[in-house]
């Protein structure tokens, strides 16, 4: 199995220990964000006994294969201001099918048959890909069509976009602002949303007006999830959306 890990936090150690056996997690991480390579000597100093994992620094547009027909797509994102290198990696998840080319719908199996064997199965067929899944990350909200085809998406929304955040100070990392989330989703081909990563100094019922007002604003028909700061969810989609 591969894990894949945007940013520096040491309950990924906990992670660690509880998968961890020979060559196994396989942790993909953003290249050039050094505190991969601390944790990992960290963790092969603290748990000797748990197995090596492989710890993989990671480009964006990569294609890791996860199974047959399902891989992970990397994308780099701008939440780092100022970073030197590949610092923070958004994510997709893709399945891919072959389907027949429609000339050919029409013959018989056996004439497919001798097709493929020819020419290559490639020559009759078209891959698909489905975004199945993405995550954002942290990052602001930088390109419009990025989670255009995206069916569940799991997006930030740190800031509520509203009149309380006036005077926020950003510390150095740029986020997305709820507001902007809703409205690129509206324009997407997106099923389902799960927004996270809310900024603690706001309440559920802050968060929960924000979301309602900016579905309504948006004409937002899909259902709205969201994870609460400092709150665990199990089976989110399972729950009551926040709009509907």
């Amino acid at each position: 199995s591969s894990s894949f890990w945007r940013s520096n936090n040491f309950s990924s150690s906990f992670l660690y220990q509880l998968n961890a056996r020979n060559g196994f997690p396989i942790i993909h991480y953003p290249k050039d964000c050094g505190s991969f390579p601390a944790l990992q000597n960290f963790s092969s100093k603290f748990d000797p006994h748990v197995g090596n994992a492989q710890w993989c620094p990671t480009l964006p547009n990569a294609q890791i294969e996860i199974k047959k027909n399902t891989y992970i797509h990397t994308i780099e994102n701008g939440h780092v201001v100022g970073k030197a290198g590949i610092k923070s990696l958004s994510f997709k998840l893709i399945e891919t099918k072959n389907k027949l080319k429609p000339e050919y719908q029409s013959l018989d199996k056996s004439e497919l048959k001798k097709i493929a064997i020819d020419k290559g199965a490639g020559f009759i067929t078209n891959v698909e890909e489905k975004e199945v899944l993405g995550y954002s990350g942290d990052t602001p909200v930088e390109d419009l069509d990025r989670w255009k085809k995206t069916k569940i998406l799991i997006h930030e929304a740190t800031f509520l976009g509203g009149k309380e955040d006036q005077n926020i100070k950003t510390h150095g990392n740029a986020h997305s602002n709820l507001n902007d989330v809703l409205k690129m989703v509206s324009e997407s081909e997106t099923e389902k949303l799960i927004l996270g990563h809310f900024s603690s100094r706001y309440s559920k019922d802050q968060i929960d007006h924000y979301i309602q007002q900016y579905c309504k604003e948006f004409n937002i028909g899909i259902p709205v999830y969201r994870l609460l700061p400092g709150r665990v969810a199990y089976d989110i989609l399972s729950g009551k959306a926040v709009n509907l």
